[in-house]
């Protein structure tokens, strides 16, 4: 049942590796509150969680993202369906996005993706064995995920996903 089983846990990533980085963000209040940094390199996807943390408003969260050092130039993909709170955040001079939010095609590619998370990597571990699909009465195995406890696979989702869609600006010099 378990949605994502080839996630694979490792004690450390490799040092000044990565081509890329970037952060997903899930939003909460009586819920966590999920940030997690995404570090890339040839479409292999290397996970740190940084952030799970229940009752956040908004200026506090903003402090929490700046206190990681996030700045304007750190893309930051969230739920798109909190337009409110991105734009709040984005006014603190966080280059915060709404993420692409399709459910199944984001879960499609991440499960067709090499992904690595650290073993202290803890909350995130838990969801990862926890995040199943849904199930009928009759025990049929349905195409969404259940949706409990699932802030830090929103957060990856909204991250990967929506970053490999991301097109790159063509600058040409003359």
């Amino acid at each position: 049942d378990q949605i994502y089983k080839h996630v694979k846990l490792v004690e450390e990533f490799p040092v000044n590796y990565f081509d890329k980085a970037y952060f997903g963000l899930d939003f909460g209040y009586n819920n966590q509150t999920a940030l997690l940094m995404v570090q890339e390199r040839d479409k292999v996807y290397y996970v740190t969680e940084l952030l799970y943390e229940r009752f956040l408003t908004n200026s506090e969260l903003i402090i929490k993202l700046k206190e990681f050092g996030l700045h304007y130039t750190d893309r930051i993909y969230c739920d798109s369906a909190e337009p409110a709170r991105i734009k709040e955040i984005k006014s603190s001079f966080l280059n915060v996005k709404p993420a692409m939010k399709d459910v199944s095609a984001g879960i499609d590619f991440l499960k067709s993706s090499e992904i690595y998370s650290l073993f202290k990597n803890t909350n995130f571990n838990n969801e990862l064995e926890s995040y199943v699909y849904k199930k009928d009465k009759n025990g049929k195995l349905h195409d969404e995920p259940d949706k409990v406890d699932d802030h830090l696979m929103d957060a990856l989702r909204y991250a990967i996903y929506t970053e490999s869609k991301r097109i790159e600006p063509n600058i040409r010099w003359f």
